[in-house]
């Protein structure tokens, strides 16, 4: 029923709440991309009279922000279900989900699914989870897969994203395996990676590992890389990472050297060659098919090229990052100069301040890395 004086909108990705006062349009913004929640909020913040302002303005004060959070959190548990639960996420993040990293999301959230439904949890809807109840869920992740620390953090964020209580998944913890990191890589395994792809015609996932190899960036970050984000000369990289595009608006400045420049400028001229007709489109260096799900196609790489597990550190695309970094360090590179390059956020007031020009950066990574 709609208690509520006035019409919704919809401006971008956003609903609106229009109302008419004293001769003039009050554009109240709902903070969502769902019709259905659009309409809730603005019965919580119309009153029933919208010549009376004084009235609505009573009623914004009265129910302050935690209230509204609330009112919204409960009204809202009626429509999400766990069925929805993917798709009620994409609609309401913040920014894009980056295509590479989107398949594992979107198996975390079926596993999520699946674990309520083997451990019989009473719960209609993600609303309903308790903290209990996601400790269970996590000792279960736990025993079966080794990135189970990583999905938890994604869960809270599904859920703070879905105005949902984050703090369910807050102080979740897992134990019982012994923690992995991603071990460096040595200057032949990569070699061997690249000459793998390269002799089974995919040049542009040689390429991949290349740019990887020698930035230190995430897959993420190089299978998106976007033709606005190389500099004219070729030389530098500006992006903003995507793990932290929304937390830290903080443009890098990558340095191209040896083959990883030559690389960049090979996708370029390909890119260019295969623009498509609509002008305000977002140009990206590797095609489509390559963005979609490239570390299927890199898994099977490194079990081909024989690039394994050792012990306790795993071998995958997040490897190169700690070979850059490793060699970074062993090449005498001060700390925070690798950090403004991989984007860390390093410890202590020094690396608030400081700020390496790019020609200290290239020197840098000209110094450190090696040619393949």
């Amino acid at each position: 029923m709609k208690t509520y004086v006035g019409s919704i909108q919809r401006k971008g990705r956003r609903y609106y709440l229009v109302m008419a006062q004293n001769g003039h349009q009050r554009w109240l913004a709902l903070r969502t991309s769902l019709k259905p929640v659009a309409r809730i909020r603005a019965a919580m913040l119309a009153p029933a009279d919208s010549d009376n302002e004084t009235l609505w303005l009573q009623q914004l004060v009265r129910l302050g922000d935690n209230a509204r959070h609330e009112l919204s959190r409960r009204r809202f548990a009626d429509i999400l279900s766990w069925d929805r639960l993917w798709n009620d996420f994409e609609a309401l993040s913040p920014g894009k989900i980056p295509s590479a990293s989107r398949p594992s999301y979107e198996r975390w959230v079926q596993l999520l699914i699946d674990a309520v439904a083997e451990l019989r949890l009473k719960v209609q809807g993600p609303v309903q989870l308790s903290h209990c109840d996601a400790q269970q869920v996590a000792a279960l992740l736990a025993r079966r897969y080794v990135s189970a620390k990583r999905m938890l953090v994604f869960y809270h964020r599904v859920w703070r994203t879905l105005s949902l209580d984050d703090a369910v998944w807050k102080d979740v913890r897992v134990a019982g395996k012994a923690s992995e990191y991603y071990r460096r890589l040595s200057v032949e395994e990569v070699r061997r990676l690249i000459a793998y792809f390269t002799s089974t015609g995919r040049q542009a996932y040689a390429d991949m590992v290349t740019i990887g190899f020698y930035t230190g960036l995430r897959l993420s970050d190089v299978a998106e890389l976007e033709v606005t984000e190389v500099a004219q000369d070729g030389a530098f990289l500006h992006i903003q990472p995507n793990k932290v595009r929304n937390s830290k608006a903080r443009t890098l400045t990558i340095p191209l050297i040896s083959r990883a420049r030559a690389c960049v400028r090979r996708r370029l001229d390909e890119a260019t060659r295969s623009k498509p007709q609509e002008t305000d489109a977002r140009l990206f260096l590797f095609p489509s098919n390559v963005r979609r799900r490239p570390s299927r196609q890199l898994s099977a790489a490194f079990r081909a090229c024989h690039v394994l597990k050792q012990g306790s550190g795993r071998a995958s695309f997040h490897s190169l990052r700690a070979t850059f970094i490793s060699m970074m360090d062993e090449s005498g590179i001060p700390p925070h100069v690798t950090d403004a390059i991989t984007g860390h956020a390093g410890g202590g007031m020094h690396a608030r301040y400081t700020q390496p020009t790019p020609a200290a950066l290239l020197a840098a990574v000209q110094r450190a890395l090696p040619d393949l």
